[in-house]
């Protein structure tokens, strides 16, 4: 498992008509640190995942609501499995957890899944 932290306020623009962080901005707001976890081991998010991925789960589960001016801490990990590339972020807010979101991304090849490139998990490995 690799790992990187990254902080985040929450602006005005990623919040939904209650005055929350919005759903859809929170994916927004995440894969900046998708990507600079993955760039710490000199790839980009295409290099890693490829064209032949497809997202086999994504889970969200809200802990604590966060608001504009949150300051909050963004902890992402990576693991592989034979076929999976999983990214796991946890947004913090004061030292709780606020927000997990897990995703999954199968590598595929002709419509079958396919093992991760070596030389990804060469790079990639811990």
């Amino acid at each position: 498992m690799i790992r990187a932290k990254k902080k985040f306020v929450v602006g005005a623009g990623e919040l939904d008509q209650y005055g929350h962080l919005n759903c859809e901005a929170l994916k927004r707001v995440l894969r900046p640190s998708q990507d600079a976890l993955l760039a710490s081991r000199g790839m980009t998010f295409s290099a890693a995942c490829g064209p032949g991925k497809f997202i086999k789960r994504l889970s969200i589960i809200w802990l604590a609501q966060l608001k504009k001016g949150d300051k909050c801490l963004v902890v992402t990990s990576l693991t592989l499995g034979k076929t999976d590339i999983v990214f796991e972020q946890r947004l913090t807010r004061k030292g709780s957890l606020a927000v997990s979101y897990i995703t999954v991304l199968t590598m595929v090849g002709n419509g079958r899944k396919v093992p991760i490139p070596m030389e990804v998990k060469r790079r990639l490995s811990t």
